[in-house]
């Protein structure tokens, strides 16, 4: 194993040996087809205004906002190999048999709009439409039979006379070669001739790029590269790279800042060239790339670099302020310890040491070039780099080693060296101490170190150690054991006054304690933040400054550097507190989160320009002064914002128009049934992604703001009608976003709209109305049943008042019929009394002189006579019989107007069913002259023989 690792590293020497390369490369992100799930080939790339991302891709145009990619697709669902904006934002595209842009709706939808229609019928029929140029308004397609203009909404069509094989635009010009003349320049609807194409050797030209202000660099496809001007012409461009660049295949050229130009080849990656032709950088495979085939190059707003390949998108952060530092082509070690000597720079990793020559005058030593070359001999794990005394230490799992003359000599060749420590600062350093795996060692220095053994009493591994500035003791740690304070005796020989510093002596536990030397002070990072080490009291007490800033930190690693800023690990994470606008403050590096060697950590703050920190893979390059001035407030861009119920509704597609950046300009107002609210969000700050947290709130339904987390979602289901706005927004460990807010309305459900109210009311009042009038009627029917039962009450009453009058009226009527019959008989029998009395007079005047007799007898007669004065009887007869019988007599004198008072008196005595003869006593007639009355009464009364006369008077008194 041990042979198969050193024929490793000798093949990683030779092979580093044979190229240069920069000291430090950006990380590349890698988006592969499995990721963004569309067509492998990446053709033309694109940023709008609010930094979302466009591919021309081999299923439609994809887009990224960091997050969320999405695929729009033409109608012939083929290829897109082109794009471009105009100043509109338009996003033109060329594709296969189609030409058109796509353009986002007021709901931010992106819609596509075909162009075809526009040319002229015959010129309809064209292949792929490799390029576009796009000049304030005029547009450009070329397809290698045409090119078209799109202009004041006509297209205008451009033969060639063989084909067109590049189109592209500079600085207000449109260039186009034409494969059997050469590169034309538009000119007010000409095409005006700059060179033959005999002149770069009949190759395809792949770009036109500024080079200086009257200088022109052209890109060949394998020709390599040539200057033009106006004045001197074409000139070939020699450097260096002119032949890798001719051998490679140049498909894209880009410029990325000014002196520096990007290649994209299709077969070697990426060249990245200075001004002078100077190799700057080389992306490739091995480098990180997923293939060395590029399609497409873009440079971005915050100038960093996109690469369309023919199998996948890469993102490189090419200005970005942290870049990566891998001594090895295999990325196979883990960096521990970095050191900068003279023009060297040092690495200690997992696989030996490396060196680095710095021989830019860049003040950033990442930009450097040179040959990552092995230390000989030094082979194996490195835990340290240490100057001691103008000379390189390694502390090795081997033991201990100095480099000179480009290889490792040992010096302490026991297992396990950690660090070293100068007992004093006396310059050079005549007794040194390694912390070992075992104990303490002494080296002692005269002309050379001299390895003295280990010293007696403490047999602890000693990792982190340092002197004393106050009073030359020394301070070392373990972190499962506590802090040790001791010095040395005088002959070196074993530790002395020892102390063991735990949480008895203040220090918030006994385990995770490391020991440090800041600003001349003796702290302590533990699992409770930053202690200091109070020498009156003797124990450890929080530190006044520091431990406010990292309190309920576990840190494991303190660096002071040269402007007194205190870098910090904790638990994976890098920080740093330092003084900004004039007082302290804490904030991590949180790209770095998770890269960092756990248990073994280390920095290398240089200068602010370069801080170097050991990796999992390698070491990481900090240019905290650049990473200083790229902290910019991050940006939100809603992705999706759908409602969602019964059915689904898209209310914003991602995509605002650019006049807009997002400044809503209507207010939805969505159905009840779509009361659940999807949004999706996203920042665009690409290659930060991991390290940026969201925060939302939903006015009229939260509160307060959510927790900061990382998810890109929130959903909101069951709203209540109302008028809402979403308010979110990003933050990275420095700065926060502005609020992106988006305001919608969820109307009532239709028993809660204004209608449905107004009929609420009209119900209500028409209810009211017909129950008050029910009410009304009821109570008019109840007062009618009352009324209708007081009635029959008073009905009953009367009726039987009625009743009684009609009792007390029969009583009457019996009692006055009885008086009537009574006196009827009275009448009858006085008169037969009379009659009686008459005949018996009568009968004494016949037996006694009848003169004598009629004289005695006369006053007798004439009282008998006065006594059958029937007009007095008659009277009282007749009023007592019309009081039984009321208007009897009326009623005949109506109805019979001749009928006389004798008849009448006849009628009343047949009316009581009297006889003849009681009738003739009545009357004082005979009885026969009673019948011819009876007779003559019928003729009057005109009554028929079988009329029986005296039912006729009966009935006759029932209808008076």
């Amino acid at each position: 194993m041990t042979r198969l690792l050193t024929f490793t590293f000798f093949i990683a020497f030779l092979t580093a040996k044979g190229q240069q390369q920069s000291l430090a490369s950006p990380s590349i992100i890698n988006y592969s087809m499995d990721r963004y799930l569309a067509g492998a080939q990446n053709w033309a790339i694109w940023q709008d205004t609010n930094r979302i991302m466009y591919f021309g891709n081999n299923e439609g145009l994809l887009t990224f906002n960091g997050n969320f990619w999405k695929l729009n697709q033409l109608p012939n669902r083929t290829v897109i190999r082109s794009i471009g904006a105009d100043q509109n934002q338009r996003i033109y595209i060329g594709g296969q048999d189609e030409i058109g842009y796509f353009s986002p709706n007021k709901e931010g939808k992106l819609l596509y709009h075909s162009l075809k229609s526009l040319i002229p019928e015959k010129e309809r029929q064209f292949g792929d439409v490799w390029n576009l140029a796009i000049n304030n308004h005029d547009v450009f397609f070329r397809e290698s039979n045409k090119i078209f203009l799109y202009k004041n909404k006509e297209i205008h069509v451009f033969k060639p006379r063989k084909y067109w094989t590049f189109l592209g635009e500079l600085d207000g010009k449109v260039f186009a070669q034409d494969s059997e003349e050469g590169l034309l320049t538009y000119n007010d609807g000409y095409w005006k001739l700059l060179f033959k194409n005999q002149e770069i050797g009949n190759s395809l030209v792949t770009g036109i790029l500024r080079y200086d202000s009257s200088t022109f660099l052209i890109t060949t496809l394998d020709k390599g590269l040539y200057l033009y001007t106006y004045r001197d012409g074409l000139s070939v461009f020699k450097s260096t790279l002119t032949n890798k660049l001719i051998e490679s295949n140049i498909y894209k050229a880009l410029k990325i800042q000014n002196g520096v130009f990007a290649f994209g080849t299709t077969s070697d990656g990426i060249i990245v060239m200075n001004k002078k032709g100077d190799l700057i950088e080389h992306y490739t495979h091995s480098t990180g790339l997923q293939t060395n085939n590029v399609r497409s190059l873009f440079l971005d707003r915050d100038h960093h670099l996109w690469v369309g390949l023919d199998d996948g998108i890469d993102f490189i952060p090419f200005n970005d302020a942290i870049k990566y530092i891998y001594p090895d082509n295999a990325k196979l070690v883990t960096g521990y310890s970095a050191l900068k000597f003279n023009d060297q720079l040092y690495f200690g990793t997992s696989n030996g040491v490396y060196s680095f020559t710095v021989n830019s005058d860049n003040k950033d030593l990442s930009k450097s070039k040179a040959t990552f070359i092995p230390i000989k001999n030094s082979f194996g794990q490195v835990w340290n780099l240490q100057n001691i005394n103008e000379k390189v230490f390694v502390s090795h799992d081997k033991g201990l080693f100095q480099i000179e003359g480009g290889r490792a000599i040992s010096i302490y060749d026991s297992p396990g060296t950690w660090i070293l420590q100068a007992t004093t600062k006396v310059y050079p350093a005549t007794d040194i101490l390694m912390g070992t795996y075992t104990g303490i060692g002494h080296l002692s220095y005269s002309e050379k170190f001299i390895n003295r053994g280990l010293l007696d009493n403490l047999n602890e591994s000693i990792r982190f150690m340092f002197t004393d500035p106050n009073n030359q003791s020394i301070w070392a740690s373990h972190p499962y054991r506590g802090i040790y304070n001791f010095s040395i005796s005088p002959d070196f020989k074993s530790v002395v006054n020892l102390q063991l510093h735990t949480e008895k002596t203040g220090l918030p536990s006994y385990l995770y304690n490391y020991i440090f030397n800041i600003g001349h002070q003796i702290m302590a990072a533990t699992k409770d933040g930053i202690y200091h080490y109070n020498s009156q009291k003797g124990r450890f007490e929080p530190d006044s400054i520091l431990h406010p800033l990292t309190k309920g930190l576990s840190l494991q690693y303190l660096k002071q550097d040269e402007n007194e800023n205190i870098w910090f690990i904790s638990e994976k994470k890098v920080g740093v507190i330092s003084r900004l606008s004039g007082q302290l403050s804490l904030q991590y590096i949180p790209e770095l989160d998770n890269k960092i060697v756990g248990g073994h950590e280390s920095i290398f703050p240089y200068d602010d320009e370069n801080i170097f920190i050991g990796a999992n893979k390698g070491f990481i390059h900090l240019n905290y002064a650049e990473y200083r001035n790229q902290m910019v407030r991050p940006s939100v861009t809603f992705n999706n914002i759908s409602a969602f119920g019964r059915v689904d509704s898209i209310l914003h597609g991602g995509y605002p128009l650019a006049e807009e950046g997002f400044n809503q300009q209507a207010v939805p107002s969505l159905p009840y049934q779509l009361n659940s609210i999807h949004f999706d969000y996203a920042s665009p700050s690409y290659g930060k992604s991991e390290s940026l947290t969201f925060s939302y709130k939903l006015e009229g339904f939260d509160h307060d703001w959510s927790t900061w987390d990382n998810k890109y979602e929130k959903d909101y289901t069951n709203l209540s009608p109302g008028k809402y706005t979403f308010l979110v927004k990003a933050r990275d460990e420095m700065n926060e976003s502005p609020v992106k807010r988006y305001s919608f309305i969820i109307s009532p459900p239709w028993y809660k709209t204004r209608i449905a109210y107004t009929l609420y009311i009209l119900f209500t009042f028409l209810t009211i109305y017909f129950l008050m009038k029910w009410q009304k009627k009821k109570y008019q029917e109840a007062h009618a049943q009352q009324k209708y039962l007081h009635d029959l009450e008073i009905a009953s009453s009367e009726q039987e008042i009625i009743r009684l009058k009609n009792e007390k009226l029969e009583a009457e009527v019996t009692f006055k019929d009885k008086e009537l019959t009574a006196m009827t008989l009275h009448l009858i029998q006085r008169g037969e009394v009379l009659n009686s009395l008459k005949d018996s007079i009568k009968k004494g005047i016949l037996k006694k002189n009848k003169d004598s007799a009629e004289l005695d007898f006369k006053p007798l007669l004439r009282i008998i006579r006065e006594a059958e004065r029937t007009e007095e009887d008659w009277e009282h007869f007749s009023a007592h019989f019309n009081h039984v019988n009321a208007f009897f007599f009326e009623k005949l004198r109506e109805e019979y107007p001749e009928i006389t008072q004798n008849e009448l008196k006849l009628c009343a005595y047949l009316k009581m069913n009297l006889t003849s003869k009681e009738i003739a006593q009545l009357m004082n007639i005979t009885i026969k002259a009673v019948e011819v009355s009876r007779y003559r009464l019928r003729k009057k009364l005109q009554l028929s023989s079988d009329i029986n006369l005296n039912n006729f008077l009966y009935n006759f008194s029932k209808t008076t």
